[in-house]
């Protein structure tokens, strides 16, 4: 499924024309960004959609910028993603509160103490080390 032109749509051939892109990038001479190796390919209306996927999916699921992210290091990432399924998402058994709760325990193992449902009136920052002072 994918956003286009106001519309949710789904897409039988959206991996399929971005991984044929990127067998494309693999031989690409040099590195250069995505969105130059994109400018770099024809302008047809078959390609051009393809163009539109893979810019999806680099600046959606990657959350990277076409202008800034090369296609060595694209292609790098998304090897690495292969090797250890990096496609498949996964839920936390017992929800996202369990993540939430394993952070704070650690932090307060290392010394932070977390006071809730306090207004702040003041933050002070020394270095790594902050503390405030309660809104009375």
């Amino acid at each position: 499924w994918y956003f286009d032109n106001g519309k949710i749509s789904k897409s039988h051939d959206f991996w399929k024309s971005i991984e044929s892109l990127m067998d494309q990038m693999k031989s690409s001479p040099a590195d250069q960004s995505v969105r130059d190796f994109l400018k770099g390919l024809p302008d047809d209306q078959e390609t051009a959609r393809a163009k539109a996927m893979v810019t999806r999916y680099v600046e959606g699921f990657q959350a990277a910028n076409i202008d800034r992210i090369g296609v060595r290091g694209l292609i790098a990432f998304n090897e690495a993603s292969d090797s250890i399924e990096g496609d498949t998402s996964f839920r936390f058994e017992n929800g996202y509160v369990s993540l939430m709760q394993a952070l704070r325990a650690e932090a307060e193992s290392c010394g932070v103490r977390f006071h809730l449902k306090t207004i702040v009136k003041k933050i002070h920052w020394a270095g790594e080390n902050t503390w405030g002072q309660p809104y009375l």
